[in-house]
């Protein structure tokens, strides 16, 4: 693996022209990404039962760790990377041997897992899902690279198309009979992909058959903590993750069947396609830019323009999304898929938040908090399974939407006052940029159902009058009040559309 190349401007200007385009970039990943799912999950919804979902979401939650892994330990190369390449492979191959053993030890529990939840099928699609789970982190060395040399451009189209394959197979071996394995072989091929483009564009894998020994490195005198700090962290801060983006799976298995928790699963899935790609964007762009961003108010002013910017667009967004969705689920599945609409909409109206809460932790790294990223990543962790044990318990599938999503509101906003203190930025700023925007989209949304509550929300019939309601709604609590950010925000857009 080749160093860092050194293509990174130190210029202030001729890097925020380099985080600009990526930005931009990413973006078009994201697009791209967004479409590809909505499109796969359109035909998947008409080829796959809710149990062949179900299924899948409690094998993925236990392989889900791969993923997380891959996330937590992407920023931690990038800054390893840019100051000691050897350390970098150190890392890695560190993180790879961990998840292999630890994959092992999986897929020796399988078949005792699937007799305690009391799911036949699942511990041979559990032993495939942690058997091909390492190939998750192959290519994560090489993505750093070239994230730490700001090459958004390979980067995004890397992912772009291995995502667009992944979907395309998932399809593809549905059609082919595959059924809940559908998913767990699509997502091998996709990652064979990811390594192949990788190991082009890089070079060969670096050898990894003796980790060497972890250096030693000064703390730094600035807020952030030692960067060796997010390396003590990774497998803990992963294993929060995991519980954090699958734990509600595992969690509402003990008390609903496959099938029901199938309807959840699909409607986050279909919600996750629309923010889940805005997710990306943030890791990618937010970690580079904080590393590099100098002095305290920079970084308090950059804080509170992330958290506002993602507020009201992602409100402006998702609430309409809320009124649309249930119709469009009704003629997209006819009517095959409307157990998972109240879900659909629960999903949509918390996900502003939900957008906040990723960014929060993005900065949170690329600040270096490492030791408040992994205590963040613990508590959602513990929340979400927390959330999703008990609301399954309690009340089904409309109370565990509910819990889940009521913890996550609660983790984002402690997340967000913790970052917030560390960067010396007032509380109440915090509160009002993240929380203001949405709890007037929410209103403006409770006000639409309620002026509406005659017509079938399930028809299109009645869709233009709810649309027209909650945009008048939407343009005098939001728009107005916004209108020079939203303004600078779109200049922003279009300047990176011109560079």
């Amino acid at each position: 693996m080749n160093a860092a190349k050194g293509a990174v401007t130190t210029n202030p200007s001729g890097l925020r022209s380099q985080i600009l385009r990526g930005g931009a970039v990413i973006g078009g990943v994201s697009v791209l990404l967004r479409a590809s799912s909505i499109i796969a999950q359109l035909i998947l919804g008409r080829l796959l039962l809710g149990e062949e979902f179900g299924l899948f979401a409690i094998a993925w939650s236990f392989g889900a760790f791969g993923d997380s892994l891959r996330s937590i330990l992407k920023p931690v190369l990038i800054e390893a990377v840019v100051k000691n390449p050897d350390d970098a492979v150190s890392i890695y191959s560190r993180a790879l041997y961990g998840l292999i053993g630890l994959c092992a030890v999986g897929i020796a529990l399988s078949p005792s897992i699937g007799a305690a939840l009391d799911v036949e099928a699942l511990p041979l699609l559990l032993a495939f899902v942690l058997l091909t789970t390492p190939l998750r982190i192959v290519p994560v060395l090489g993505f750093a690279q070239l994230n730490a040399d700001l090459d958004f451009g390979t980067f995004g189209r890397i992912i772009s198309i291995a995502g667009v394959i992944r979907h395309v197979s998932s399809v593809i071996f549905a059609l082919s009979g595959f059924g809940a394995y559908s998913f767990a072989v699509a997502t091998v091929v996709a990652s064979i992909v990811e390594i192949v483009a990788v190991r082009k564009v890089t070079g060969p894998f670096p050898s990894i058959g003796r980790p060497s020994i972890r250096p030693t490195v000064r703390r730094s005198a600035t807020t952030a903590e030692s960067p060796d700090a997010g390396r003590r962290w990774i497998f803990f801060s992963a294993l929060a993750l995991t519980l954090a983006v699958s734990g509600d799976y595992l969690g509402a298995s003990v008390w609903i069947s496959p099938a029901t928790l199938g309807l959840y699963f699909f409607a986050y899935q279909l919600t996750g396609a629309l923010f889940g790609p805005m997710n990306l964007a943030a890791t990618t762009v937010l970690v580079p830019a904080f590393v590099k961003i100098e002095g305290e108010q920079s970084r308090r002013d950059s804080y509170l323009t992330t958290l506002r910017s993602l507020s009201v667009v992602g409100t402006l967004f998702f609430i309409a999304t809320a009124v649309v969705i249930a119709p469009l689920a009704n003629w997209l599945w006819a009517g095959a898929w409307n157990g998972a609409i109240a879900v659909m909409i629960i999903f949509s109206a918390y996900a502003p938040i939900r957008l906040i809460h990723p960014a929060t932790q993005s900065i949170a790294r690329g600040c270096g908090f490492w030791s408040l990223f992994a205590s963040d990543m613990a508590l959602i962790g513990v929340v979400t399974i927390s959330a999703a044990f008990v609301g399954a318990w309690v009340g089904g599938l409309i109370a565990l939407a509910l819990f889940v999503n009521a913890g996550h509101l609660a983790v984002t906003m402690s997340t967000s006052f913790r970052v917030g203190s560390r960067l010396k930025v007032p509380l109440h700023q915090i509160a009002k940029a993240s929380l203001l925007p949405w709890l007037v989209g929410l209103g403006c949304l409770g006000i639409t159902h309620l002026l509406t509550a005659g017509i079938d929300s399930t028809e299109f019939a009645g869709l233009p009058i709810r649309i027209a309601l909650l945009g008048t709604l939407l343009s005098v609590g939001l728009l107005v009040p916004n209108r020079q950010m939203l303004l600078g925000l779109f200049g922003s857009l279009r300047a990176r559309s011109a560079a």
